[in-house]
């Protein structure tokens, strides 16, 4: 029976399901994600202005780190799609992961750098953002799903990493001196067949 590792590899590997979540995250990006009206109804401000309506300009996930992350959808559904296309590369299965690993963790990172200046009005007033703000949330969420396949992929790419040279051996030791005595470990005369300073015989 395949492990649940295995199997989480294999849809990696396929590239289908990152290609089609990149699809959605772009199309995401268009989509209004902050702006409409804000109506207030509470005490009159003035006399003659009981309530008003405020209106800003829909805006959706592009501009500034927007445009990356859109950059980064692009290349993750492009690179991806050579999987699904079963083209080959220049470069190995681990390093293949590597590249994948790399483009969806850039993409979570573009995508809560794109959202940080519109949390507050995402967070408090979620009832003036058009469709409460479903959008951004939608973009977050398809970034984490991606960037979870870009962890399966780093998995892989720990499993098939290409390894290192081996260390050089060390090198031989030198052979013993016959002259030395293994007693003393004084050297002695050549040719002699006992120590002169403690008698032991020498070896050799």
């Amino acid at each position: 029976m395949v492990s649940a590792d295995r199997r989480w590899q294999r849809l990696a590997l396929d590239g289908a399901p990152l290609v089609l979540l990149a699809a959605l995250f772009f199309v995401d990006l268009f989509l209004p994600w902050t702006g409409g009206c804000a109506a207030y109804n509470g005490p009159p401000v003035q006399p003659y202005l009981p309530s008003f309506t405020i209106c800003g300009q829909f805006q959706n996930g592009l501009g500034g780190s927007g445009y990356a992350a859109a950059a980064m959808a692009v290349a993750v559904a492009a690179f991806e799609g050579l999987r699904v296309g079963r083209l080959a590369l220049p470069i190995s299965l681990a390093y293949r992961s590597l590249v994948s690993t790399a483009l969806t963790g850039g993409l979570l990172l573009f995508t809560i750098l794109d959202l940080i200046p519109r949390f507050g009005p995402l967070v408090s007033g979620p009832s003036f953002q058009p469709f409460g703000g479903a959008f951004a949330w939608l973009a977050l969420l398809l970034a984490v799903a991606i960037a979870a396949g870009g962890v399966v992929h780093w998995g892989i790419w720990r499993s098939w990493a290409p390894v290192g040279p081996e260390p050089p051996a060390p090198p031989p030791a030198p052979p013993p001196d016959p002259r030395r005595c293994p007693g003393c470990g004084r050297r002695n005369a050549e040719g002699s067949a006992f120590c002169a300073y403690c008698g032991r015989p020498l070896s050799g």
